[in-house]
């Protein structure tokens, strides 16, 4: 299953609920991480575009220094998604087919950018995330210390949640308490636990 949204949506605090029900999650950010990675062929392929400037003095990926020229110039964006989507792919088919699936009827994956990188056809069902711009843009610019304009910028590269929504099977709205949210996750929960679990397959 894929949870999903635009930045500043909550989708972190979505899979940490699951984590909370025994639902394995697995986070595609970190996947990223790992294919930039010094040892990875994905950052050689970086730095050959980019150039150093988006490098750290140790030799890593400085990825604020990337995210501010791909959120301001498309072909960019596209270049970097070319580079990174195949590598991401191919850890998290490794990851998922390492886990054991008599633990848990099923697994979260958080993606980002789902319907931006047209992913959504390789998950059972979709979970989105939503929030209003406003609060999106304050949870944005105290999360990653940036300004409201610069996270407004990083808003306006990824696909609108209108055209996110007729594309998803669940819908979560993040604007209220905690409290709210973890009985939206634990209704969602409750439906597919009850659709995946092998105590339902006919034998």
């Amino acid at each position: 299953m894929a949870v999903t949204g635009s930045a500043g949506t909550g989708k972190s605090m979505v899979c940490r609920r699951f984590e909370r029900l025994g639902v394995p999650v697995i986070d595609l950010d970190g996947l990223a991480r790992k294919a930039v990675s010094p040892s990875g062929t994905a950052l050689i392929k970086i730095v050959k575009h980019f150039g150093q400037k988006v490098m750290n003095p140790d030799g890593t990926l400085n990825r604020r220094a990337l995210r501010r020229k791909v959120v301001r110039d498309d072909s960019d964006r596209r270049i970097l998604e070319e580079i990174l989507h195949p590598e991401i792919g191919h850890l998290l088919k490794t990851q998922v087919s390492g886990m054991d699936s008599d633990k848990a009827p099923f697994v979260v994956v958080e993606v980002p950018l789902l319907f931006e990188s047209k992913m959504e056809d390789a998950f059972d069902a979709v979970i989105l995330v939503m929030a209003g711009e406003r609060l999106q843009k304050k949870r944005l610019s105290k999360r990653d210390a940036v300004s409201e304009k610069e996270a407004g910028l990083l808003l306006k590269t990824q696909i609108s949640d209108e055209r996110k929504i007729d594309r998803s099977n669940f819908v979560i709205i993040n604007t209220e308490s905690i409290k709210k949210l973890h009985c939206s996750v634990d209704r969602i929960f409750f439906i597919l636990n009850k659709k995946y679990s092998k105590d339902n397959e006919i034998t």
